[in-house]
């Protein structure tokens, strides 16, 4: 049997196992699975387009749920949205401004560059921090609330601001109380991205990645520049897969995919999808793109603004950081993060579900029904939360070209290694003499007896799968007369 690779269009298309093309497929434990369906979170609409959302924890473990639009701030409580912007009136925003999120101990912290950085301690509506700057991206490490991409009354794109040690109410730069700020010019271009590494902290530019280390008064803050021309492409690019083993940051680039290590970037779309989804991307828009992480099942969904969008993200690659293989799942998006519900009880279900057929088709063991489960989220185009954990959605992937250029040999059968067998099945075979020749195909043949039974001579030989419902799958063998496929 071909085990399976991964949807590798870069690749050769004579190598046993690439997918040249998929459609809701996700790599899962060494295998592929059909992508999850998105079902509704039973969460109100958002009164207009979500620019960012995040779910922070309190000290406590408890946690809040928020998103932001371009005028306002929402906190989630049970199943609608409360407004929670600043007293003092609605924000001014931007065409393109998003929000940037953190947690300082039990206060809430929500940035968008437009306006100064908002606190909310513990509960209750947002509010400026008094000398706090206006920022593109902060978040929180060792004591400090880090903002990059800032304004103090002079916009420093390309500078870096920490609040006081151990309180983010201060930011009046002083060695007293280690609040210190500074720009990083040694390549051109603004911060675009930053991310909490462990104790450090990573700024982003769209070529460069520079590394925070605290070192302590006078200047708290040392940075070095790592080599190579690896960096990030936008704001919600990055995200932290790291394991229990070992510190990972995934991070999408203007020309490639990298995890970093705390060493040094690697590059894991080359050969495989990179020149795809470089000639997919919508250049004007990239820096819209938007990553999430599936702790559980490892994989990171890459949402993007393909070629013919006019600003949409609508396209997704799904990469899986364990087994280093890819999939595919498009879908529209507005932001992306992992939800974490309440869970159904006996008590809550007629709330949610008032008869026993609107209940959401999802598995009785997924993380949905359980509180405190996290799973991947969305606000989709209509400003809704939807959860992907539904059953598995009708899904589809072409293979390569088994054969040889040595012989024309006989497909009589191909039988694929079904995990989870589909609800219903067909398979296209596809035929050419000569590589680079076009692609002829036969009739479509449907799955009986653990197999797809075909008859066809040619030199090589393509397989197109269609699937409906829940599927996984890791091999496939194809059966010749005359030769064997190699």
């Amino acid at each position: 049997m071909a085990k399976l690779l991964g949807f590798a269009p870069d690749a050769l298309q004579q190598t046993p196992g690439v997918l040249t093309n998929c459609t809701a497929l996700v790599p899962y434990e060494g295998s592929f699975k059909a992508a999850p369906t998105a079902i509704s979170a039973g969460i109100s609409t958002l009164a207009a387009e979500c620019r960012g959302a995040a779910v922070l924890f309190k000290l406590d473990g408890s946690r809040r749920v928020f998103a932001g639009t371009q005028t306002k701030l929402y906190e989630l409580g049970g199943t609608a949205w409360t407004d929670v912007t600043d007293v003092s009136g609605n924000y001014t925003g931007s065409t393109e401004n998003r929000w940037s999120f953190a947690q300082f101990g039990n206060v809430s912290l929500a940035s968008n560059l437009t306006e100064a950085i908002q606190y909310s301690n513990s509960t209750g509506v947002f509010d400026n921090i008094a000398t706090a700057p206006k920022a593109k991206i902060i978040f929180t490490v060792s004591g400090f609330v880090m903002a990059l991409h800032y304004n103090d009354g002079t916009l420093t794109t390309d500078g870096w601001y920490c609040s006081g040690y151990q309180d983010y109410t201060v930011w009046t730069t002083a060695v007293a109380t280690q609040c210190d700020k500074g720009r990083l010019f040694g390549t051109p271009g603004p911060f675009t991205a930053g991310i909490r590494f462990g104790e450090d902290a990573l700024a982003f530019k769209e070529s460069t990645i520079y590394l925070g280390r605290y070192q302590g008064p006078p200047s708290p803050w040392r940075w070095t520049e790592i080599p190579g021309q690896a960096g990030c492409i936008g704001q919600d690019a990055v995200v932290d897969v790291s394991t229990d083993a070992q510190p990972l940051i995934f991070f999408v680039g203007k020309d490639n995919f990298y995890v970093y290590n705390g060493a040094r970037p690697t590059p894991v779309g080359v050969g495989k999808v990179r020149s795809w989804w470089l000639s997919r991307i919508n250049q004007s828009f990239a820096h819209r793109t938007i990553v999430s992480y599936d702790r559980a099942a490892r994989n990171v969904y890459i949402y993007y603004p393909n070629s013919t969008s006019t600003g949409a993200v609508n396209e997704c690659l799904v990469y899986n950081v364990q087994d280093d293989t890819w999939g595919r799942d498009d879908r529209t998006v507005q932001a992306a993060f992992n939800y974490i519900s309440s869970g159904i009880t006996w008590d809550s279900l007629g709330t949610s579900y008032s008869t026993w057929d609107n209940l959401p088709a999802i598995p009785y063991d997924s993380p949905f029904w359980s509180a405190g489960s996290p799973v991947p989220a969305f606000f989709n185009s209509s400003n809704q939360i939807f959860q992907l954990t539904g059953t598995g959605a009708n899904s589809a992937f072409t293979t390569g070209d088994f054969g040889s250029n040595d012989a024309v040999q006989t497909c009589w059968r191909v039988t694929p290694n079904f995990i989870v067998r589909p609800t219903t099945a067909s398979m296209v075979n596809s035929y050419r003499m000569q590589v680079g020749d076009a692609l002829l195909s036969d009739a479509s043949k449907p799955y009986h007896d653990n197999k797809f039974d075909v008859m066809r001579s040619s030199r090589w030989h393509r397989y197109s799968f269609a699937t409906t419902g829940s599927m996984q799958i890791d091999q496939l063998e194809p059966s010749f007369r005359g030769g064997s496929a190699r």
